[in-house]
């Protein structure tokens, strides 16, 4: 498999978006998806339906930074 290459910045850009979704960003919408859940009927309550959107979204995105960090070569630009 051939790697991408990528800069040390880009890198740890990507490495900090990846870390504050995992660690901030996903947390607080599992608790959010969870006190909306609490609140009775799922099909109708906007609350839980926008939170579990919003899960997707971040696991989806956590799962192309993922493929990026596992497959990107960091590369000297000086």
């Amino acid at each position: 498999m051939q790697n991408d290459l990528i800069t040390e910045f880009g890198y740890k850009k990507i490495v900090k978006e990846f870390k504050n979704l995992l660690e901030k960003e996903k947390p607080f919408w599992v608790k959010e998806k969870k006190v909306a859940a609490e609140h009775g009927d799922r099909s109708e309550n906007a609350e839980y339906i926008s939170a579990k959107g919003m899960l997707r979204n971040i696991d989806k995105r956590l799962r192309f930074l993922e493929k990026i960090i596992n497959n990107s070569k960091v590369i000297d630009t000086t």
